[in-house]
């Protein structure tokens, strides 16, 4: 009876740690980007695991930021250590694959690092693999990929898997996972990674690297295509003969043509097909224009560090780090590490020799949460070396000393405004006192450029409906660059149709239509357009013009200079199209019911 009783109870503490989802869909796929996903505490924990996004909080241990996107699970050793265990545990239903496989990466630096597991149950818990001790020497190495057969599982129905991190004997212990898959290992070719971003400045390359591996389970050659490139992409056209199993590293490089506008975006698609055509897959490539050059577009920190670089006042780097906290996440952050440092986070370099805009202004969002004091992060520039240590920055602002709501920062750059190249950086002091965290670095023009932009009075203000509309005309006014000396670089002008009373810049109903240079009157560039407009009714009509990025200017009759005003809109009546009668005549004359109309003289007999 007392060994039936035990039996229930090893069955119900099994079962009850089970997670609440069993998985059934594959590939499977698991960031821990929202939350755990399919995996559940273990009933007999020491201690549970936790997710993490940058670096863990303890020095001398964990990675400085996620394997892939932001977020990770990690074993905090601190407080939990020596032999303390952490085990993470999902179900899978795995009887439909043919050749069962479980890949993960791990991250375990720490001079103290203890040990990683992964189990099965089957009747009882058994280590399929392991790992034990520090496997990276420093938090920005690396993460380590790692497979896993589970063949010897192949059709389980309930296939119960264990993640178990045992720590070291003090702090430096934590263990780090991520990307989890687990899938069927047919043959294939794979492609790591199949996600590339990156960015460069216009006119300039990036180079992206990727790893081919044949798992055809023979010799393979692969054919490499580019599909779908807006932007120049140059790469390898064929690879070398790939034994089953062996990888080729490649670089796959892509230009931003020269005119690009910061912010800009391109996509392309690389394609692995074998040369029997049997065994196909692909890449994504995205591409951003970065805001190295005017225009600027706000950094958000959406990829990580982005071109920025950490430097340190020392032997040893603090780093600024990617943070799930942003205004809106993700962002920039520096934690409160236990040791008295200086750490600086500068930019890329800035080209501000643009003509445009005539005043520059340094814009970010940020706000400091108080752990035991505050000792200083401030904002600096350099014209010269963006090497801190060698002395070239000053200071901008110090920010603040705490405060729980974002606060918007301004900082006028004119005085900088014409220096090639400025870099820009967060300055932080401290030993575990504050935090501050950073969001939206913009550098924008503070004026538009922009002296005056007029609509031109209309010849017609009627159109019809899904035909080609009156032509409209608007002049531009820009010292210097319209007119004899234009036309002026980097104009972006539209005409738009909204409702009576409506104001453009504040209302969302108005529609927009792309309209071109078409030449010059005294000082002014000309621009004109003939929109096919579909919506039917009764609308005020106005132009907007915008100098690169700095924000639209807003015409009407009488001119932008004196703000927009819809008593000066222009107007326009949209009517519906109707089929001319004139078309339905083949019809009518073939039916024979058309009789041609004849002269009242001819019925009179004649002329008279």
């Amino acid at each position: 009876m007392m060994k039936q009783l035990l039996l229930v109870l090893q069955l119900f503490l099994v079962c009850s740690s089970v997670s609440a989802a069993e998985v059934n869909v594959f590939p499977y796929t698991e960031g821990f980007e929202m939350d755990f996903g399919a995996w559940t505490d273990s009933t007999s924990n020491d201690f549970d695991w936790s997710r993490n996004t940058g670096q863990t909080p303890s020095s001398g241990t964990g990675p400085i930021g996620a394997a892939e996107s932001s977020w990770y699970i990690y074993t905090e050793a601190s407080g939990n250590n020596p032999n303390q265990v952490a085990a993470l545990e999902a179900t899978f239903d795995i009887s439909n694959l043919t050749s069962p496989m479980l890949s993960f990466y791990y991250h375990m630096y720490g001079s103290a690092m203890g040990e990683l597991h992964i189990d099965v149950y089957d009747g009882s818990w058994t280590s399929i693999w392991q790992m034990v001790g520090q496997q990276q020497t420093w938090g920005d190495e690396d993460w380590i990929k790692v497979e896993v057969d589970l063949s010897a599982y192949t059709g389980s129905s309930n296939l119960l898997l264990r993640i178990r991190g045992v720590t070291g004997p003090n702090y430096t212990s934590d263990i780090c996972v991520d990307k989890i898959r687990l899938f069927d290992n047919v043959p294939r070719v794979e492609v790591d990674p199949m996600n590339l971003t990156g960015s460069a400045a216009t006119g300039k390359y990036i180079n992206y690297n990727v790893t081919l591996t044949n798992k055809t389970g023979g010799d393979a050659t692969f054919r490499v295509n580019y599909f779908n490139n807006p932007w120049s992409t140059i790469g390898p056209v064929i690879t070398s003969v790939l034994a089953d199993g062996q990888s080729e590293d490649m670089v796959i490089q892509v230009q931003i043509p020269s005119g690009t506008f910061s912010g800009d975006t391109s996509t392309s698609t690389v394609q692995f097909v074998s040369l029997d055509t049997a065994f196909t897959a692909s890449a994504s490539i995205v591409t951003r224009c970065s805001w190295q050059t005017w225009p600027f577009e706000c950094e958000t920190w959406d990829t990580f560090p982005n071109g920025w670089t950490n430097y340190a006042e020392g032997s040893t780097v603090f780093p600024w780090l990617g943070s799930g906290i942003g205004n809106p996440a993700p962002g920039l952050y520096h934690p409160a590490y236990t040791a008295m440092f200086i750490n600086w986070f500068v930019s890329p370099a800035i080209d501000l020799t643009d003509t445009f805009p005539e005043t520059l202004e340094l814009m970010f969002d940020e706000f400091v949460i108080i752990n035991e004091g505050y000792d200083y992060t401030g904002i600096f520039i350099s014209t010269g070396s963006p090497d801190p240590t060698d002395g070239d920055f000053v200071e901008l602002l110090e920010l603040g000393s705490g405060s729980l709501n974002w606060t918007e920062r301004k900082i006028d750059l004119t005085p900088y405004k014409g220096n090639n190249p400025i870099y820009i950086a967060f300055k932080y002091e401290g030993n575990n006192t504050h935090l501050p965290f950073i969001d939206n670095v913009c550098v924008r023009g503070t004026r538009r450029g922009i002296n005056n932009s007029t609509l031109m009075p209309q010849i017609s203000t009627i159109a019809v409906s899904g035909r080609v509309g009156p032509t409209f005309k608007g002049e531009l006014n820009i010292n210097g660059a319209t007119g004899p000396d234009g036309p002026a670089e980097r104009i972006t002008a539209q005409v738009g149709f909204g409702g009576s009373g409506t104001s453009p810049d504040t209302s969302s109903d108005w529609f927009w239509y792309p309209i071109t240079y078409t030449g010059v009157s005294n000082s002014n560039d000309v621009f004109s357009g003939a929109p096919v407009i579909d919506t039917e009714g009764t609308f005020d009509v106005a132009m907007r013009f915008m100098v690169g990025a700095a924000g639209w200017v807003y015409a009407d009759l009488d001119g932008s200079a004196n703000g927009y005003d819809p008593v000066n809109a222009g107007s326009l009546k949209v009517i519906p199209y109707t089929t001319p009668w004139s078309m339905f005549l083949p019809a009518i004359i073939g039916s024979g019911q058309y009789k041609r109309p004849v002269a009242k003289e001819a019925l009179d007999g004649g002329h008279k």
